[in-house]
């Protein structure tokens, strides 16, 4: 894959990602956010390298505008609703421990609870 075909990817995600941040302590599971992707995209697997690398390229991006990662809000769905180890790897890599990382997420993602995230992922 391109990095082209992951930024088109991107587009796709941010915009069913971002208004998760808006609804204090809710996240989405990666499988709903296959569910509601189209186009090429309609069918792909929430445990895709192609979704974990969209993902990653956006809260790259969200983290250079100094702003939290929006991926901390998307999990794995079922009693885990936790992100995937992608997400500690890349956003958390000298954490070490079960708990710290936990603790890590929680921070993350309370941030980006309160962050406006802007309209469009091109304004990223």
């Amino acid at each position: 894959m391109k990095e082209s075909d992951y930024e088109e990817l991107a587009r796709q995600v941010y915009p069913i990602v971002r208004p998760v941040a808006g609804r204090p302590g809710a996240t989405i599971a990666y499988s709903e956010v296959c569910g509601r992707l189209g186009g090429r995209w309609a069918d792909l697997d929430p445990h895709s390298p192609f979704l974990a690398g969209a993902l990653g390229m956006i809260s790259r991006r969200c983290r250079d505008a100094g702003l939290p990662a929006l991926s901390s809000l998307v999990v794995h769905a079922g009693a885990v609703r936790r992100p995937g180890a992608g997400y500690f790897a890349e956003f958390h890599p000298d954490v070490e421990g079960e708990l710290e990382r936990e603790i890590a997420w929680a921070r993350e993602a309370e941030l980006a609870h309160r962050t406006a995230y802007p309209e469009s992922f091109d304004d990223l």
